[in-house]
């Protein structure tokens, strides 16, 4: 993801517009971002201050430093580093600062101190190797961690990704953000649902999949807490949307020091590339419930084909699972909220109330600090509070006691 001081962008009364390379600055970047990749390539191994001291020369070389540093640190987020020897480090540094404080205490007014045999000395302490000593000492600061993969990529996926990137950079400042999508295939809606779940974004859905949706997500700069988290899942949900076709985004921005307010709007005819290749994920406390469900025998059965409930005038939304009773047939739909999602709670329960006529299970966190008490009569099922995972013997229960 790039940093606000990466993310160029051009404004033109109250819209703001990503600086995206097209045609031939799109085109004359090609070499650059291939010496780039090659350099990454050929640092897989060594440390990131000899990659960053590698990519500097050609960053030095060029004019226009705020691009480069863009595609480097793309390039560099790509990576897998190993971080692995904090502990190790700290316990070197222990011993070695211990035994020079030691020897500095005991030299006489003309006497030097011997860096070298401290070194030897903490090293017989701990039984390693000198040079060991050495190569550990300070091998927990980020610029003396390795660089153990860089995965390929080419130059043209590489600009696309800067493409997309400025794009998400600008959501990170949004308070608001509209997605109205066109008539699509079911499995393209139900991949942009899921996706919304699994980001554990804040949306309002309205329309059918006939005429279209309109998602309506909250920003990161509407709320007051979890901020920075929720941006960034934000910003990695516009990789999906890009994904498809027939689509307009709309997102109300505060941009600048000033936190001017402004607008930034993108559609499929931009030419934005995703580098999305499906399978948005599934919430964890989900997953685990549903394998946990199938280990056990029983009448009830799980599965994830919840379908998409369209509730004339009053929302949508897709349930996680379904489970469906082998002996009478009854089938109860359970949806799951986790993190900073409180006051959809409340939306849900109002929905179902006022909506739904089939068999519901809410499971809510308890860092929601959400009572079951909230649900009236109307609630067509029971609100299961959980903490960590979704217990599979109260959801059992709560299914037989629902459909008794």
């Amino acid at each position: 993801m790039l940093t606000a001081d990466l993310v160029r962008v051009r404004r033109r009364g109250a819209r703001l517009y990503p600086a995206f390379l097209r045609g031939d600055a799109f085109d004359k970047l090609l070499p650059l971002a291939e010496l780039l990749i090659d350099s990454f390539a050929r640092c897989e191994g060594a440390s990131v201050d000899e990659l960053h001291a590698a990519v500097g020369e050609i960053a030095g070389a060029e004019r226009d430093r705020v691009r480069v540093g863009g595609l480097v640190k793309l390039l560099e987020d790509s990576c897998e580093i190993d971080t692995g020897n904090g502990a190790d480090a700290e316990r070197v540094r222990d011993a070695v600062f211990r035994e020079a404080a030691s020897r500095r205490r005991g030299l006489g007014l003309r006497e030097r101190f011997d860096r070298d045999e401290a070194v030897r000395h903490a090293a017989q302490q701990l039984e390693l190797p000198a040079h060991d000593i050495e190569r550990l000492l300070f091998a927990d600061l980020p610029g003396a961690q390795t660089i153990t993969r860089f995965p390929r990529t080419t130059a043209t996926a590489l600009l696309h990704r800067y493409n997309l990137a400025l794009a998400q950079g600008v959501l990170l400042r949004a308070t608001r953000v509209v997605l109205d999508l066109q008539p699509a295939s079911a499995s393209r809606y139900r991949e942009l649902l899921r996706a919304i779940r699994f980001r554990r974004l804040m949306a309002d859905i309205s329309g059918d999949g006939s005429s279209g949706y309109q998602i309506v997500l909250d920003g990161p700069m509407s709320l007051f807490e979890s901020t920075q988290r929720y941006g960034l899942q934000l910003a990695l949900f516009l990789p999906v949307v890009v994904a498809g076709e027939g689509w307009t985004l709309t997102a109300d921005v505060v941009w600048g020091k000033s936190k001017t307010k402004l607008s930034m709007v993108l559609t499929s005819d931009d030419g934005l590339v995703s580098h999305y290749r499906g399978g948005a994920g599934e919430l964890e406390e989900v997953t685990a419930l549903e394998a946990a469900f199938t280990r056990q025998e029983g009448d009830w059965e799980i599965g994830r084909d919840a379908g998409i409930f369209e509730l004339k005038g009053k929302g949508v939304f897709m349930p996680d699972l379904v489970f469906r009773n082998r002996r009478t047939g009854a089938t109860v739909y359970l949806e799951a909220f986790g993190y900073w999602n409180r006051e959809a709670v409340f939306h849900r329960v109002e929905l179902l109330e006022h909506g739904f006529d089939g068999r519901f299970l809410l499971a809510v966190s308890r860092k929601l600090r959400v009572s079951p008490e909230i649900a009236g009569d109307d609630f067509p099922g029971r609100i299961l509070v959980y903490t960590g995972s979704i217990p599979v013997h109260a959801v059992r229960r709560a299914l037989d006691d629902i459909t008794a």
